[in-house]
């Protein structure tokens, strides 16, 4: 947590994520693989507290949910036919990281809500083109059990942002009207981000843009333009917050100042001389750490 807060710092980055995952292999309910010591789980995140404490580095709890592996474990992601046996198992397993999950995050929340930046749902409930499921299993099985997993957050007041890629047109409105504040990474390659603030501006913040691949395998100039271009077109208003639109991942390393330090630099600069008076809205998140307040807006 230490090194973690260290690094936002130098950056500028607003806040850093505690994990409390829990994703068993397997369909067999009686042999999962046990979950994490909660104590443990609660150590850890006291230490991330401690760490940034009168830093201005916000502490985000990011809890694996209960739908992403569960298809694939039990035979369904992308089946539209369904056995009845099928249906039994995956009903099983999501309520048994469902009743572990809630558990989790009623603890937190109760001990830590007030000095969380915000909640964070992992769950990857779309893909490609489509949700995750069938719609009818996706309305029956999923947003009932999330409903009830984030309502120690909401309880405490809480923002809420739901981490999940692929496409977002059926999405947004599922996560909107279970109380959702924001959603992130949203995929370029996916979804007309443009047309999706639009749409949204006013009732969810968005965050991403930045195309992994091109972190990945692109130049500096290509990754400068990018940067750029999205705050010209999601900047203005807020709602928006720039961030790549996946996983930070090792092979991305090989220059971290080009990578990381630069698209940070390249967005202030913008704010500072181009859209100064356009981004006010957006401009805390990047100045003074508060990224809930843009959320919020």
């Amino acid at each position: 947590p230490e090194d973690q807060v260290d690094f936002a710092l130098r950056l500028g980055i607003d806040a850093v994520p505690c994990h409390f995952v829990w994703q068993p292999a397997g369909t067999d309910l009686s042999d999962l693989e046990p979950p994490p010591s909660l104590a443990d789980q609660l150590s850890s995140l006291e230490r991330y507290l401690r760490a940034a404490q009168g830093t201005n580095v916000g502490v985000v709890a990011s809890f694996s949910s209960f739908l992403d592996g569960a298809p694939l474990a039990a035979g369904v992601a992308g089946n539209p036919e369904l056995s009845q046996e099928q249906v039994s198992t995956f009903d099983g397993l999501m309520e048994t990281l469902l009743e572990r999950q809630e558990q989790v995050i009623r603890v937190v929340c109760d001990r830590f809500a007030g000095d969380l930046a915000l909640v964070v749902i992992s769950d990857d409930i779309a893909r490609d083109t489509e949700l995750n499921i069938a719609p009818e299993l996706f309305t029956r099985a999923f947003q009932e059990r999330l409903q009830r997993l984030i309502a120690p957050a909401q309880e405490h007041g809480a923002l809420l942002m739901m981490h999940t890629r692929g496409r977002m047109e059926q999405v947004l409105p599922l996560l909107y009207d279970l109380g959702f504040d924001a959603v992130q990474p949203l995929e370029p390659g996916h979804n007309d981000i443009v047309e999706l603030k639009r749409q949204w501006a006013g009732k969810m913040a968005l965050v991403g843009s930045v195309s992994a691949d091109l972190l990945r395998h692109g130049s500096r100039h290509d990754i400068e333009q990018a940067v750029r271009q999205s705050c010209i077109e999601l900047a203005p208003g807020g709602g928006w917050v720039l961030s790549s639109s996946g996983r930070i991942t090792n092979d991305m390393y090989r220059d971290p100042i080009h990578l990381n330090t630069d698209g940070r630099q390249i967005f202030s600069e913008v704010i500072a001389q181009k859209l100064a008076g356009l981004l006010q809205a957006s401009q805390p998140a990047i100045t003074d750490g508060n990224a809930q307040d843009l959320i919020r807006k």
